[in-house]
């Protein structure tokens, strides 16, 4: 999807009746959200997400909640929290998950750089799914600083990043195309973990079977950051 201008501002005032993002016959763009719980990819985020069996989650940029509908099925007992900048999302999010009886996820509207309110280590696991790509080169890096700083044990990030060669690559700029940002995933953690060390920060293509989609088989790459 192409986006011309603002993405922050684009996505805050997204209507909810505009057309689907997922190539379906919804009519309605966060209903294609709720539709999509059975992409390919969120099965792929969801297991990589449970290897550290998390007893507290956040989701920044959540929508309506798709891969918070998952976790919460798999973790009941868990906390659960997404922050999303579209307010019509996040209210449906809320009639949603009440409809179905779901009570351990909280839904709170923000930007992605309101998680700076959050606590230090406040969550086992905090994990984005194409959102970074539309912070800005100049955000992404206070942004994730914040990440690594309220985490307690792993990040999981689904993003697209900048390469011009095999995962591994890094040139250490931002690339933005379309409206979208490809940042390099390195450069932004090696601050904080041995980039070159796989127990601390591994990089996984995505590949057709994960998300069949161009430019996610080109550019997708899963982001696994352990906490030290």
């Amino acid at each position: 999807m192409k986006i011309s201008g603002d993405p922050e501002k684009y996505w805050s005032e997204r209507d909810i009746d505009m057309n689907s993002d997922w190539n379906d016959n919804s009519s309605e763009w966060v209903q294609s959200y709720q539709e999509s719980i059975n992409h390919s990819h969120r099965k792929y985020l969801i297991n990589t997400i449970s290897k550290v069996n998390p007893n507290s989650i956040l989701e920044i940029g959540c929508n309506c909640g798709p891969n918070l509908y998952l976790l919460s099925k798999k973790y009941p007992n868990a906390r659960i929290v997404g922050i999303d900048i579209n307010k019509k999302a996040i209210l449906k999010g809320k009639e949603w998950f009440a409809k179905e009886g779901i009570t351990n996820v909280e839904f709170i509207v923000g930007k992605a750089e309101d998680i700076s309110k959050f606590n230090d280590r406040e969550f086992d696991v905090v994990f984005t799914d194409a959102i970074l790509m539309y912070i800005d080169k100049d955000k992404v890096i206070d942004i994730i600083k914040d990440i690594y700083r309220i985490v307690n044990k792993k990040i999981v990030l689904i993003e697209r990043m900048v390469s011009s060669g095999p995962i591994g690559f890094s040139n250490g700029s931002s690339t933005y195309t379309s409206g979208h940002w490809r940042h390099d995933y390195y450069k932004l953690f090696n601050p904080y973990v041995n980039i070159t060390n796989k127990k601390q920060m591994k990089l996984t293509s995505i590949t057709k079977r994960i998300w069949d989609n161009e430019w996610w088989i080109t550019y997708g790459v899963m982001i696994e950051v352990y906490k030290k």
